[in-house]
Formats: C-alpha cells, structure tokens, sequence
C-alpha cells in the first residue's frame, strides 16, 4: 500500500513538473526565446530519439513504426523536431486506452518529409481535428488523461518555425491521424554527412534497438525498407 501511494505521488509530481515545462515552452516559443539551432539530421535517429525517450509512456501500448530506408536528410533543429513528434506520440499514448495500436510513419512528399502519428481508439470530429492543435484545446477521449492542452500546440510552433504545417484529421478504420510536414532542403555535394548504404543501415540498426527497448508484449512490428524491398521484422509475437 505504501509502494503504491508512493508511486502515485511520484507521478503526480511528474505531471506537475510536465505540465509546467510545457508552459514555460509554449512562452519561449510565442515570444521569440528559441533560435533554432540548424543542422542535417536523419529522420530515422530523431524517430529513435523520441522512442527512447517515451519508452515508459509507450509501455501500454502496441507501436507499428514505418520508416523508409532510404529518406533524405533534413535541415533542422533536431532536438527540437524530437521534441514535437515526442508530443505526438505522447497525446496517443494519454488519450488512449492501453492495448491500442499506436502507428508511427515517416514518409517523404513532394519537396518535404511528413511525420505522422495515428491511433485506433476512434476518430475525431471534425471539429474537434480543425482546432487540435491550437493552445489549450483538449479533445474527448475515452481513456484520457488530464493535461493543460499545450503539447499539440507546442508541436505545431516548433514546426512552424521550420517552415512546416501541422494537421489532424480521421483516417480509415476508425484511426486518428496527427501529422507535421517540414520543407526539404537540397544536401550539399561536400557536406561532410554521407547518405551511402553504411550510414542508411548504421541508422535502421539503431533505430530497431530503440524498438527493441520498448516493453516486448506490446510491440506490433516494425516495417523497415532497404534498397527498394519492403522486409518486416517482427518484434514481438
């Protein structure tokens, strides 16, 4: 019984401390106080970042994560972009019950790298996509968590910043989608980051280790394509 008050008083202060981290986020990013600190980055380790950093929130949860092998390199803050798909990935893991599958995808479009996020709890209205991402907006949820409405609107300030756009809508079979664009820039020919198959698969094998942090039972698969063939590793049975 004691164990478990003191559990509960650990993780309330950890919201508190959390949610006033988000504030004060939010203030820095409205007023100018972050600069962006620019630099090429492979969007498999910011995708690795945030998995690590959300290993125990994830815990409940069955994560499909799609990342190509062969995306190009971006141009950004990467602390800062880890930070908005953490957010992503942490609204679906306090808005969902536990055992929802939680899917993870990175794709490349026209002139830009979309990360998106998607859960299969139920869809969101229509109202409630248009204005999710805006300050203090908090959706219904069966199985929600409390929370001061900040962490969709820190992620679309970060990604604004970047020049990118933000959007939340339904997808089939009852998912919820929540996405972030960011601009492609053109690698120069003599930067000293090479994007050769060594790198490419240095960064799936980190990336699969971040996976295989997470708590085996709740994993799904993760889909990983190299060289053109689509190969599934599977994670756990």
């Amino acid at each position: 019984e004691r164990r478990a008050l003191a559990k509960s008083v650990a993780a309330q202060a950890r919201d508190v401390s959390e949610r006033v981290a988000k504030i004060l986020d939010m203030t820095r990013l409205e007023t100018g106080g972050i600069r962006l600190e620019r630099d090429w980055a492979a969007p498999a380790d910011i995708v690795q970042s945030a998995l690590a950093r959300l290993r125990e929130r994830l815990a409940a949860h069955r994560l499909i994560a799609e990342v190509p092998g062969d995306l190009p390199l971006v141009r950004v803050d990467a602390t800062l972009v880890e930070q908005a798909l953490s957010n992503l990935l942490e609204n679906a893991a306090k808005h969902t019950p536990a055992g929802t599958v939680v899917m993870l995808k990175v794709r490349r479009r026209a002139g830009e790298i979309e990360f998106s996020v998607e859960d299969f709890a139920g869809g969101l209205s229509a109202d409630e996509a248009a204005h999710a991402f805006e300050k203090f907006h908090r959706a219904k949820a069966e199985g929600g968590a409390g929370g001061v409405g900040l962490g969709l609107a820190i992620c679309r300030a970060i990604v604004e910043l970047h020049g990118g756009h933000v959007r939340a809508e339904c997808v089939s079979g009852g998912a919820t989608a929540f996405r972030f664009t960011l601009p492609l820039d053109d690698v120069p020919a003599n930067d000293p980051q090479p994007q050769d198959q060594l790198e490419r698969k240095q960064t799936a094998a980190r990336l699969l280790a971040a996976l295989d942090a997470l708590p085996a039972a709740q994993r799904e698969a993760f889909v990983l394509q190299q060289e053109g063939e689509l190969s599934v590793e599977e994670i756990a049975t």
